[in-house]
């Protein structure tokens, strides 16, 4: 898994903040990176175009073109892509489409980017590109933030945690793998942690019991998972445990708990998770709550790396 690892680029530093984490993947998966950038050149033609006003947009086009390949190209040099199989692509139109349509064409397997970027460039800047990609993506997407000690704490040596969020149902569970490869890569020689966490709101546990009774439920179901993963990846050293944490607010308790808690590894100047991985949507039997709109607010609410799966229709 993660063979192929995509890092969409927009000409920005805060961008190529990506590349350290990408390349440390690659190097533990013996994998390959595609470094992307998307050229939206537009040129005014007017109501009434003259004879060379398309002419004109094609040579701007093309210029613009050659300048993201020597982009590119300069990007390869960095000290910590040494030694990586790197390949160049540049395309033009929308830049979450065209990002989007290297998943199939190129075999990726993994998009690793930045949530902002921010250059001068007229073209585009990731922000919205970003998430556009992380919600339409088929493959995994791992988005960093730039400049923030969370993500940086993923290209340094050590335990990598994760925190799943989970749902009760098997649409949510579609993280899970992807996330043990992640943490495993990600780790090196040290065992990947995985925290599986699933919050349960007091106002809905009547509807299924006492509050007991749907707790002693919810920790055998994610004991359940945990053995499954094992057997899924027994070749993986993971440290694999489960919680199981009532409250209302669903975001804000896997917010508070990923940054927060002791039990997690790392300070709280680091979050206490390396990254939180979960589903775009998830069908729980059980509805206390849907992962969809969680995803989205966990996503606007930490800075925290976050590991986004959109799952696949069943087959």
């Amino acid at each position: 898994m993660f063979k192929h690892i995509m890092v969409p680029l927009d000409g920005s530093q805060q961008a190529e903040q990506a590349l350290p984490i990408a390349a440390r993947i690659a190097r533990a998966t013996k994998g390959s990176l595609l470094l992307a950038n998307v050229v939206t050149t537009t040129v005014e033609i007017g109501l009434y175009p003259d004879k060379y006003a398309f002419a004109r947009q094609e040579e701007r086009l093309e210029a613009d073109h050659d300048a993201a390949t020597y982009y590119l190209t300069e990007v390869t040099y960095k000290e910590e892509l040494a030694g990586l199989n790197v390949e160049l692509e540049v395309l033009s139109g929308d830049p979450a489409e065209r990002i989007l349509s290297l998943v199939d064409s190129e075999s990726i397997d993994l998009i690793v980017m930045c949530r902002h970027g921010a250059t001068a460039s007229e073209h585009w800047t990731l922000g919205r590109t970003a998430q556009k990609v992380a919600r339409h993506s088929s493959v995994p997407v791992l988005l960093v933030s730039a400049n923030d000690n969370a993500s940086m704490q993923l290209t340094k040596p050590g335990v990598v945690s994760g925190l799943i969020c989970l749902d009760g149902s098997s649409t949510a569970e579609e993280v899970l793998v992807p996330a043990a490869h992640l943490v495993t890569a990600l780790s090196e020689s040290e065992p990947g942690a995985l925290y599986l966490v699933h919050v349960v709101a007091p106002k809905e546990e009547g509807k299924y019991g006492s509050a007991e009774q749907v707790k002693d439920a919810e920790e055998t179901y994610l004991k359940e998972v945990a053995d499954r993963v094992r057997n899924m990846i027994p070749d993986f050293k993971l440290s694999i445990s489960a919680r199981v944490i009532p409250a209302n607010d669903v975001a804000k308790a896997l917010v508070t708990l990923a940054e927060h808690c002791i039990e997690g590894t790392g300070t709280s100047d680091t979050g206490a998770f390396g990254m939180i991985a979960l589903v775009t949507h998830g069908r729980g039997g059980i509805k206390r709550w849907v992962i969809g709109s969680i995803a989205e607010r966990v996503l606007h609410s930490t800075k925290l790396p976050l590991l986004i799966v959109r799952p696949q229709p069943k087959k």
